[in-house]
């Protein structure tokens, strides 16, 4: 069991060695989320990275094999990707043509698109007539830290470290959308150099030529939800798209992760090298989709914000200013 001292600290589960490598344990008192639920193989966020669970958590001799989890066992519901759990992930979809559909591109409207989106008329912010900006916007040019990006063998603890944040169940729709961006991520350039810049809803700086994705007009939403005890779990004037939380909210909306695939569609397709993600203040949301993907997909994009405030956020999140 858990032991008081953090210089003691071992997992909940009976015979279980390990800890979490960063020393944040969790309040479930378990090393990973595997070792809590039962799986078969621990996660890279624990001592025990990569080990079998059954295997590593041998009994002392003389003593039955059993374990006794503190958790009912519950598979995660992406596993059924990932078998088993921590596989070569690009050997997994090496299979997987890199050759887009002949033909022009088409764009459909996104699952649960407002009316006004007709499957096959362009999103806003299209046709692509350049690949900058005419009039680029002004504005300091951050990069994630080595930590948020998010590599494809870390892409499914990442996840799940999202719904641990807020301690929500995400709906098969957006696990859905979660493996379809896991796979376009698997057939990225990565390194691509780009810039992402947020923008509010009637920004000058965007024009015919401008690749953008307005997220508010695709419904995507930051209000946060209630904890056990009916308080928001944050604050709306408090964070911004930076912070975890706002993005784990985002992270179980089909709607977003859909706009993020759709969004690195048209940058693949028009080898865009400026890019823009729009919502109504450029403080949530379009923040939000910004850096999830740079950390799921763009490790190398720059991004560059529209106001002090999430300037002042990025920084106190370890973001790296390379203006």
């Amino acid at each position: 069991m858990a032991a008081s001292s953090r210089d003691t600290w071992t997992c909940r589960r009976r015979f279980c060695p390990f800890s979490r490598r960063d020393g944040e344990h969790r309040n479930h008192g378990f090393c990973c989320n595997a070792c809590r639920k039962g799986e078969g193989w621990h996660t890279s966020n624990c001592g025990g990275r990569d080990q079998q669970i059954t295997a590593a958590h041998r009994e002392p001799e003389g003593e039955p094999e059993v374990h006794a989890p503190a958790t009912q066992p519950k598979a995660r519901p992406w596993a059924t990707a990932l078998p088993p759990y921590k596989k070569d992930l690009r050997r997994l979809h090496s299979d997987l043509s890199l050759t887009p559909p002949p033909g022009p591109p088409r764009y459909h409207a996104l699952p649960g698109s407002p009316p006004d989106y007709f499957s096959g008329s362009p999103l806003r912010g299209l046709p692509l007539d350049g690949k900058e900006f005419n009039h680029a916007p002004p504005g300091r040019k951050f990069l994630l830290p080595l930590a948020r990006k998010i590599t494809l063998e870390e892409f499914w603890n990442e996840v799940e470290d999202y719904l641990e944040i807020i301690e929500k169940k995400m709906d098969s729709a957006a696990v859905e959308s979660w493996r379809n961006l896991h796979q376009v991520a698997n057939q990225t350039d990565r390194s691509r150099q780009l810039t992402i810049f947020v923008l509010a809803k009637g920004s000058t700086y965007l024009t015919p030529s401008s690749s953008f994705i307005d997220v508010h007009d695709l419904g995507v939403d930051a209000t946060p939800p209630r904890d056990p005890t009916g308080r928001p779990i944050y604050e709306m004037k408090n964070v911004t798209g930076v912070d975890l939380k706002v993005q784990a909210v985002l992270a179980t909306q089909t709607r977003t992760i859909d706009a993020i695939i759709t969004a690195r569609d048209m940058i693949e397709q028009g080898d865009l090298r400026h890019f823009a993600f729009v919502c109504s203040h450029a403080t949530h949301r379009s923040v939000g989709c910004a850096l999830m993907m740079a950390s799921f997909v763009y490790h190398n994009a720059s991004i560059v914000f529209s106001t002090s405030r999430t300037e002042r956020a990025a920084e106190a999140h370890g973001m790296i200013d390379i203006t």
